[in-house]
């Protein structure tokens, strides 16, 4: 696949699947020996993580702010917005406002996600939930 369709296919993950909770296509775009830094990520964990941000932001934007890619890599800056409406690590609803950023790094083989690097601060969560200290 050239950049411009692996950029797409993350593009797509994201705004079109991701976004809407669609877990019926998580099949379509991961491969069956997905893995997140390194360790094993199925699709069905896949799809369990992304039901599971739903629950527990909905309903939430998910903006990309940057995407870039070289050969079989594309690299994605995003912004999460939403409201804490359902359980997150262990901290009931709170009504509050959050923002969650995230980097990912994907890695695409035979037209699919094959791997991620990610980065992702679910601490800066819970502190805004004020359920602990910065």
């Amino acid at each position: 696949m050239s950049t411009e369709e692996n950029k797409a296919l993350v593009r797509h993950w994201i705004e079109d699947v991701w976004m809407s909770n669609d877990a019926d296509s998580v099949d379509q775009i991961f491969a069956p020996s997905y893995a997140v830094n390194d360790s094993p990520c199925p699709p069905a964990m896949v799809r369990s993580a992304m039901q599971m941000l739903h629950a527990a932001f909905s309903p939430f934007t998910a903006s990309i702010q940057d995407l870039l890619a070289e050969g079989d890599r594309v690299a994605v800056r995003w912004v999460l917005r939403g409201h804490h409406s359902g359980a997150f690590r262990g901290v009931a609803a709170t009504g509050q406002p959050v923002e969650l950023r995230g980097t990912n790094i994907y890695r695409i083989a035979e037209g699919k996600i094959a791997s991620n690097y990610e980065q992702v601060n679910a601490a800066e969560v819970v502190q805004q939930l004020r359920a602990i200290q910065p």
